[in-house]
């Protein structure tokens, strides 16, 4: 569409040089028998002559025209060329981006479903049973961050940008939190690794296992939507 829109725009550019050289040439033309009637200088053989020696009627004029007009056209194919080529090569690299986007997702999500998984349940009698159920496995965020940060990520449409960076800012949060909780943890047993220690860690890390089990319900559920959005992205620029 970019090349079709620029060679429409070379060839009425050229249509325009040579028909402003078309009308000039004509207009000189036509003044030199008008002047000299005008002025009695010469009879009509002396018209035909002056007119016949004009510039415009010589074959130099005609070379110099035509090269004129030849180089117009390289330089203008070549101007095109090169936007489409610009164009296309922009498009490749916004479709790797999308695949690069992807294959992490991907790995993301059978990471989040095949890891091993803490699984438990949360029964404190007076209310509901709770349920926690995640993988510790760190998520890797470097394909989103290569993005971001060379500017591709402004290629995308708003809905994707919006629902990339809410997907990778849970992934983040619970990345960190489960660098945090595995610190928390060697500080925990530091000077004391009895079974009422090992007790009491349980029980201080219940919340922290109750967020990152519903941050992974989030983000399996984000998941599905990005990958759509981002299959979309691609397929406009294949």
């Amino acid at each position: 569409m970019i090349y079709g829109n620029t060679c429409f725009r070379i060839f009425f550019f050229i249509s325009i040089i040579l028909a402003n050289s078309s009308s000039y040439a004509e207009a000189v033309d036509d003044s030199l028998p008008l002047q000299i009637s005008d002025n009695n200088t010469a009879d009509t053989e002396d018209t035909r002559r002056i007119t016949n020696d004009s510039i415009f009627a010589k074959p130099e004029f005609a070379i110099a025209l035509i090269s004129t007009v030849v180089s117009v056209i390289t330089i203008a194919v070549s101007i095109g060329l090169y936007w489409h080529q610009q164009a296309s090569n922009r498009k490749n690299i916004i479709k790797n981006a999308c695949e690069t986007i992807s294959r992490e997702l991907e790995e993301n999500r059978t990471s989040l479903e095949t890891r091993n998984h803490i699984k438990y349940t949360i029964d404190e009698g007076a209310t509901e049973a709770q349920r926690v159920d995640y993988t510790n496995a760190r998520l890797d965020t470097d394909a989103y961050e290569s993005v971001l940060h060379s500017g591709l990520f402004t290629n995308f449409k708003k809905e994707t940008q919006h629902e990339l960076s809410m997907l990778y800012g849970r992934i983040k949060a619970r990345n960190e939190m489960i660098v945090y909780l595995n610190k928390f943890q060697d500080e925990f047993y530091l000077d004391d690794s009895s079974d009422h220690r090992k007790s009491a860690w349980y029980e201080a890390r219940k919340r922290y296992d109750l967020i990152l089990t519903e941050w992974q319900d989030e983000i399996l559920q984000l998941l599905d939507n990005v990958v759509q959005r981002i299959d979309d992205e691609k397929r406009k620029v294949s």
